[in-house]
């Protein structure tokens, strides 16, 4: 009985060694994959300026006067790809940064960020993505500039050669009603324009 008894659990470990092997190579790639710490990774943006589609000036309750929208909007950011996502066809990234607001004042900004990557149409190199930010800089109709204002930034990312690309960005309408610092039926939709330079291969 012994050698049977042998050959029994010789096969047993076989047939599980198999099996474990056929998960391992069914496993499925993760959604979400962390990229290794690089400075490939790293980018930086500057930004450019906007177009306020729906009027050019709005009514500031300080002066009680209509003052033209701030268009010229110069400013620096970092954002850092930490993470691609569903086999690379998309980044996770955090950024960071600061610009002149539509109101001619300083706004301070962090949070997370998604964008497609590799995705080509009609040859150029043609990209979606979003950002939430938490902001600091905008004024709202009592005076006070709240520490944290979140805001949603949807955008296009069009590459002009390797590593460098144009970003034209979509502000939805009703987020500074929503949040306090435009006045009610003064909405506006917001374009933004930057340019991303990305740093490695």
């Amino acid at each position: 009985m012994k050698p049977l008894s042998s050959i029994i659990t010789a096969l047993a470990i076989m047939g599980s060694g198999i099996f474990a092997n056929e998960a391992k190579a069914e496993d499925p790639t993760p959604i979400i994959d962390m990229t290794d710490l690089s400075t490939d990774n790293v980018s930086v943006s500057l930004n450019m300026g906007s177009k306020h589609v729906q009027q050019s000036s709005y009514y500031d309750w300080f002066s009680n006067e209509k003052i033209p929208y701030n268009e010229t909007n110069p400013g620096l950011g970092i954002q850092y790809d930490f993470a691609t996502v569903a086999s690379k066809s998309a980044r996770l990234y955090v950024t960071a940064g600061g610009y002149e607001n539509s109101f001619y004042e300083t706004t301070y900004y962090a949070g997370l960020g998604i964008v497609t990557d590799n995705h080509r149409f009609l040859g150029p190199r043609l990209d979606f993505g979003a950002e939430l930010h938490a902001t600091h800089g905008y004024r709202t109709l009592d005076g006070d500039k709240p520490a944290i204002l979140p805001l949603p930034h949807l955008f296009a990312e069009y590459e002009i050669k390797k590593n460098f690309n144009l970003r034209v960005g979509y502000l939805p309408s009703h987020i500074g009603e929503k949040l306090g610092f435009i006045p009610d039926g003064e909405a506006v939709d917001v374009i933004t324009f930057s340019a991303n330079y990305k740093f490695g291969n």
